[in-house]
């Protein structure tokens, strides 16, 4: 109703629909210690969006974004890297942005180039899942870390969709009054630590079979599949780093179209009404 509404009493307004492809990067508690080696987790994204622009300096972008993020204790130095746990999740991310040119930018007027910035809100949908034993498991149902088991019973398991603040940053240039092509890239603070399904301590062994069975114990620990001598399950010990909340970042480089007053044309008055 927004988009549909406010256009209506506003004057040198026009709207931009566009989409992209780029890389996603997770940051977590199964991010490398090395920085360079971050650059394994990159995997493809892809986003759409529509943006009122109000005039030449502020718009507002709705935007839709699919992509992927994954981590590996094997990418770590550390001896972290004895957990040797390991995620991907699939990200749709839904997003409302105020934005705001820091050069004007009008293609109609001639101003073909802006930098810009965006932040607001987003929500989206992950699922973690593991690897293991030739299946995908997903990883939230098992509980890994005994979310509201016996031991634990003031933890509820994390949730699917989550709330996060995406910051980007870009550039973008009109081609022709009708067409442009933009690069953007930012990160989206989340207020999670499970984007990964790491957070806190392990479970209570037994508990976590009773609960989840085989499977969930394997997911939850999987150091012995990298030892050569087995050891036990590491009873509520430390799994992961609570302190710091998962983030990622996204970036995109694609092509967007211009509409010169799309709502005015719809929706505008075409039809006079009958006088009596």
């Amino acid at each position: 109703m927004i988009f549909i509404t406010l256009p209506l009493g506003l004057s040198a307004q026009y709207q931009e629909a566009g989409a992209g492809v780029g890389g996603s990067l997770y940051y977590g508690d199964l991010s490398p210690d090395a920085v360079g080696s971050n650059l394994k987790l990159i995997r493809p994204s892809i986003g759409f969006f529509f943006n009122q622009h109000f005039n030449s300096r502020w718009g507002v972008k709705l935007s839709l974004n699919n992509m992927t993020l994954t981590g590996d204790d094997k990418n770590l130095t550390t001896a972290t890297r004895s957990r040797n746990l390991s995620f991907r999740s699939n990200i749709w991310e839904l997003a409302l942005c105020p934005e705001i040119n820091l050069l004007k930018f009008d293609p109609y007027e001639g101003n073909s180039f802006t930098i810009y910035m965006s932040a607001g809100v987003a929500l989206i949908h992950h699922n973690p899942k593991a690897y293991y034993a030739g299946n995908w498991y997903k990883l939230q149902p098992l509980r890994t870390e005994g979310q509201g088991l016996a031991s634990d019973p003031n933890t509820r398991p994390y949730g699917l969709y989550q709330f996060t603040v995406p910051i980007t940053g870009g550039i973008k240039y009109s081609i022709k009054e009708d067409l442009n092509v933009f690069l953007e890239f930012g990160p989206r603070i989340t207020f999670t630590d499970y984007l990964d399904d790491v957070s806190n301590k392990y479970a209570n062994e037994d508990e976590l079979r009773a609960a989840g069975g085989d499977i969930a114990v394997a997911l939850s620990f999987r150091g012995n599949e990298i030892r050569t001598e087995p050891v036990g399950y590491p009873n509520l010990t430390q799994r992961g780093g609570a302190a710091v909340k998962d983030y990622y970042l996204n970036g995109l480089i694609g092509l967007s179209m211009n509409f010169d007053n799309l709502f005015e044309g719809i929706f505008g008055p075409k039809v006079k009404c009958p006088k009596f």
